[in-house]
């Protein structure tokens, strides 16, 4: 029962990791001002 929660969860952020990272980093770009 909290095996498949988890599963779906782990799932979840595979699939948003890489987005999230991108958001993460242009994020940390614009606040830093570095130039790509």
């Amino acid at each position: 029962m909290m095996t498949d929660l988890l599963d779906e969860y782990i799932a979840l952020l595979e699939h948003n990791l890489i987005p999230f990272l991108g958001i993460s980093f242009l994020f940390y770009k614009s606040k830093k001002n570095i130039p790509i």
